[in-house]
């Protein structure tokens, strides 16, 4: 038992009679006991939250092919509020979709073709990160099997800018 005791020794200036005060005891058992408690507690929570990792197909040249006519491909740009995709390669007579990250946007596309499509990701100049991890979450929501991120190509920006879907480039 791990405990601070005060001898009471005091010494008076020669008056007799004084008093002598009883010893203070301070026991430290349940201190000890607690900190233990909060140790194990703070290392088995810990233990528990192990960090989560999102697995994203990079290519090694800088410019994927779409890998089948059912890719989605999803084309990122400086709005937040538009995202605008298209399905199979890219031609000038590709029919763009606009939707938004709402439940009932981009969420709901994937969910009707039942997160098996394989997405290729590509972002403008004036792309926001905040936005392509806000696709990725989607992707991860819906359970997308196989995504990846690339750059925009020239024609694909030439179209968005021609469109008037996007802000002119400087």
């Amino acid at each position: 038992m791990a405990e601070i005791t005060n001898s009471g020794h005091e010494r008076g200036k020669g008056k007799k009679g004084r008093r002598r005060l009883a010893p203070v005891r301070v026991d430290f058992t349940p201190m000890v006991d607690l900190a233990c408690l909060l140790l194990t507690f703070f290392m088995l929570t810990t233990a528990f939250t192990k960090p989560k990792i999102m697995e994203v197909s990079m290519p090694k040249d800088g410019t994927p092919t779409p890998w089948e006519p059912r890719t989605m491909t999803v084309l990122l740009d400086e709005s937040k509020e538009k995202i605008h995709y298209y399905f199979g390669e890219f031609e000038p007579s590709t029919h763009l979709y606009v939707t938004s990250l709402s439940k009932d946007g981009l969420r709901k596309q994937l969910f009707d073709k039942k997160g098996s499509v394989p997405v290729l990701i590509r972002t403008g100049e004036k792309a926001r990160y905040e936005t392509v991890v806000d696709v990725i979450d989607e992707l991860n929501l819906c359970g997308a099997g196989t995504y990846a991120i690339a750059d925009m190509s020239e024609e694909e920006a030439q179209f968005l800018e021609a469109k008037k879907l996007t802000a002119e480039r400087r």
